[in-house]
């Protein structure tokens, strides 16, 4: 079991939630993202300076609505 963090920010009118993790992505830890239903529009996916920690280095993905 890993211990994780929680938060929700409003950026240009946008929620986003964030969750974070006691350990460090490594070959035998990794993160995924699951969704219940449509991807949101836009996706933050960062790695932070340091465990719990909300100082994070990141980048926006911009995701196209699904065809169909």
């Amino acid at each position: 079991m890993i211990n994780v963090i929680e938060a929700e920010a409003v950026i240009d009118g946008l929620t986003f939630r964030e969750v974070g993790a006691e350990y460090p992505l490594t070959a035998s830890i990794s993160a995924y993202i699951v969704f219940k239903r449509e991807p949101p529009s836009t996706l933050f996916f960062g790695v932070a300076k340091e465990a719990f920690s909300h100082d994070v280095n990141g980048w926006f993905f911009e995701i196209p609505a699904a065809a169909g």
